[in-house]
């Protein structure tokens, strides 16, 4: 909550972000394509965040 309030956006705690090994995908049958493309989608995410905090810091 104090966060929030400072920076105007929720905390996201590196654990938040699931980043599975591949052996555990292919245990549960899932392409290395799609595991593939999980994770450029997660690393995605993570620089928009960086980005977004970035801007904010940057409007004051």
């Amino acid at each position: 909550m104090p966060y929030s309030l400072v920076y105007g956006m929720e905390v996201v705690l590196p654990i938040e972000i699931e980043m599975g090994s591949l052996r555990v995908a292919l245990e549960q049958q899932i392409s290395k394509t799609e595991w593939a493309q999980f994770h450029y989608d997660q690393l995605s995410l993570l620089d928009e965040r960086r980005l977004k905090a970035a801007n904010h810091v940057q409007a004051y």
